[in-house]
């Protein structure tokens, strides 16, 4: 799936777009330049449904692309305004596409089900760095009709690298998403509910209606990033949902992780340490 594939690309933009501030002083030095990068990432989604893509993770190259000029951040579909920083706190309000989806033609299992779609969501993002720590803590909510709900979100991140040649940061963190985003994603109505649905193999499987609440979802994972010149750099990130029982126990789903993971070239057009008539 397409757009499954591209919330790696998503979080890969994002990811560039902030690596090269690292302390409080260079934010806000760059916040007087303009940066714009262009890029491609091979990105790789493992999606939990049962027999989804006959268990093989889809693999993908996408293309993308980073503005920053002042507080504003354009990365491919997503929009960041920075607008207060109180006591350290950088505040922020964002808008993004949730590029969480399946067809029902993913899976056999899926057949009936119809298809779920992403989606744009709009919030808030406070962001706090203490030495080599950023602690981050983010809500956003559906404008665009799909589930109707929101997602909470509290995650840390470490840097271990030197922050400019070499970045290497492990992160690990929760989200609490409502009823109507995982009824949407992983519930079956009645109307949805068969018996009988083959699974590949000559195995055939019930699926039965399910109700899922609101539940928490751990994650852990780590970004890095490598700067190759002046205007090459390469990024990429791993990450793993453990998911709760309440994604678990769904009939859909047979696994209990959700993971992803990219990796991706990108060339600086402006920015930080970058010469005109210097191609790297």
């Amino acid at each position: 799936m397409i757009r499954s594939l591209m919330t790696a690309a998503a979080a890969y933009c994002l990811l560039t777009a902030g690596a090269s501030a690292q302390t409080p002083e260079e934010i806000e030095r760059y916040k007087k330049m303009t940066i714009f990068q262009i890029g491609l990432a091979v990105a790789v989604n493992d999606e939990p449904y049962v027999n989804f893509n006959d268990g093989t993770p889809n693999i993908l190259a996408v293309p993308f692309y980073v503005y920053n000029k002042n507080n504003l951040t354009l990365a491919g579909p997503n929009i960041s305004y920075r607008f207060w920083k109180p006591g350290g706190v950088q505040l922020s309000a964002e808008a993004k596409y949730r590029f969480q989806n399946y067809d029902e033609d993913d899976s056999p299992f899926l057949e009936g089900m119809g298809d779920r779609n992403g989606t744009f969501e709009v919030g808030m993002k406070a962001q706090k760095r203490v030495d080599r720590l950023r602690l981050q803590a983010n809500g956003f909510v559906d404008v665009a009709g799909q589930h109707d709900g929101y997602e909470l979100q509290a995650l840390a991140t470490l840097e271990v690298g030197n922050g400019r040649m070499i970045s290497f940061r492990p992160l690990m963190g929760i989200a609490y998403q409502s009823e109507n985003v995982l009824q949407y994603y992983y519930g079956v109505t009645a109307e949805e509910a068969r018996t009988g649905l083959a699974v590949g193999d000559g195995t055939f499987m019930d699926r039965p209606e399910y109700s899922a609440g609101p539940g928490f979802t751990p994650f852990a994972g780590a970004e890095f990033r490598i700067r190759l010149s002046r205007r090459l750099a390469l990024s990429g990130q791993l990450k793993n949902n453990f998911l709760g029982d309440e994604i678990v126990d769904s009939p859909i789903v047979e696994s209990g992780n959700r993971a992803s993971a990219f990796v991706g070239l990108s060339y600086g057009l402006s920015g930080p340490g970058i010469i005109k008539g210097k191609w790297l």
